[in-house]
């Protein structure tokens, strides 16, 4: 009976090192999924403020451009600039980043051609430059 318990305190001292490897394991697992939710919900958040930022970009300058057509239409020799703009300016504004939309980077692609060929065609072209603030360092005062 003795040699019975004996065996029984060593089997569970082995099982011991076992039941806590897999209390490591799952704890692990369950860590390693919380951190990279939140490490791709930062992602997202930062991707999407970039992208926001650069149709924010692209929008102002077609609004500069549209304006000084409208100022010196003499100075531009196509007609079709102004349908051109507002084509770019309606892509732009239909342009959506979501799991519902899978053809947001061809669109994105396509709207950042667009706009360089316009920018060259009107003789002034404003390439976009990356962001310098990320933006968890923008703060916002009163």
């Amino acid at each position: 009976e003795m040699e019975e318990d004996i065996g029984d305190i060593f089997d569970d001292i082995v099982n011991l090192e076992h039941k806590f490897y897999m209390e490591g394991v799952n704890e692990g697992a369950s860590d390693g999924k919380i951190n990279g939710y939140n490490e791709g919900k930062l992602l997202g958040y930062r991707d999407g403020y970039e992208i926001g930022n650069e149709m924010g970009y692209y929008s102002g300058c077609l609004i500069g451009w549209d304006l000084l057509i409208d100022k010196h239409p003499t100075l531009f020799k196509s007609k079709r600039l102004k349908n051109q703009i507002r084509r770019l300016f309606l892509l732009i504004k239909e342009f959506e980043i979501s799991p519902s939309n899978p053809q947001w980077e061809t669109q994105l692609l396509r709207i950042r051609a667009k706009y360089k060929q316009l920018g060259l065609t009107l003789g002034c072209p404003q390439p976009y430059l990356q962001q310098i603030e990320e933006p968890e360092t923008i703060s916002i005062s009163f």
